[in-house]
């Protein structure tokens, strides 16, 4: 199926903005009525509403002068704001099952036909398929989720959202951080290769991808100096225990920097929760 037509930036903003008031209200509403905060803080709400920001950003250099049709505009969104939310009930690789399961039934519980939506459906299944390699790169819905949803994993954000989801995990300290750089990698790779027409996109993020190379490249670097019984930890050591405590203790990601002003005297924990705190603002 074509998804595509001429179209001015303006017209696609406006077509976004009508999609937006048709279905954020009962997408957000069913979403906060389905997905238990305690059990994932930092794959919330506010994860998928960034991610639809991101989606917001793709969408022109994904199209240029062609526009999406209203329908690929529908069901992205349903998509975006359902990919994660199987988070709350499993955290695995494979909990986009468990997503396209509620997605399937926010659509029969509004009368929304399942086979119009199997786009949606899919992309929400397979979104966090890293393998990039077993399916073609034709960006269409299911690249568009992927892509967005891991330039929220770039940054000070994707530092928070790695750590605690990894630490969920059980994942080794020792290992933690080649895991996420392996992780990381991919999902850059990805993003750059379906943009390399856009340098000045792909280098935007860039950025923030090395943000989070440089802190993960640190940290192994300090787990294999560390001595534990030392007196003093690392400084990117010190960042993710804070991340882990207040993981334990559910605190949200937008609540952090508030919660961690009390470490201002250290130079390091602060710059790392001001840049957070930057990026989720």
């Amino acid at each position: 199926m074509s998804f595509a037509f001429f179209i001015s930036t303006m017209e696609l903003e406006e077509k976004i903005l009508r999609v937006e008031m048709r279905l954020s209200e009962p997408l957000e509403k069913y979403f906060s009525m389905n997905y238990n905060e305690q059990a994932l803080p930092s794959h919330g709400i506010n994860h998928h509403r960034r991610v639809w920001k991101y989606i917001k950003e793709v969408l022109p250099y994904r199209f240029g002068i062609m526009g999406p049709e209203d329908m690929f505009l529908d069901q992205m969104i349903i998509a975006c704001f359902f990919h994660d939310i199987g988070m709350s009930e499993h955290i695995g690789a494979d909990h986009g099952k468990i997503s396209r399961k509620m997605c399937e039934n926010f659509l029969l519980e509004n009368e929304m036909n399942i086979n119009e939506y199997a786009d949606a459906l899919e992309a929400i299944e397979n979104h966090d398929n890293k393998d990039y390699n077993t399916r073609e790169r034709r960006c269409g819905l299911l690249d568009i989720l992927s892509v967005a949803d891991d330039l929220d994993a770039f940054g000070y954000t994707g530092i928070y959202r790695f750590i605690e989801i990894y630490l969920k995990r059980n994942t080794d300290p020792s290992e933690l951080g080649n895991l996420i750089l392996q992780n990381a990698e991919k999902r850059f790779i990805n993003f750059a290769l379906l943009f390399s027409n856009h340098h000045d996109f792909v280098e935007k993020h860039e950025i923030r991808y090395r943000i989070l190379t440089d802190f993960f490249t640190s940290y192994n670097n300090e787990i294999r100096r560390h001595n534990p019984a030392g007196s003093s930890q690392p400084p990117h050591i010190r960042v993710i225990e804070i991340i882990a405590e207040s993981a334990e203790k559910k605190i949200k990601i937008e609540n952090l920097p508030a919660a961690c002003k009390k470490y201002a005297k250290d130079r390091f924990v602060s710059k790392y929760f001001s840049g957070l705190e930057k990026e989720l603002s």
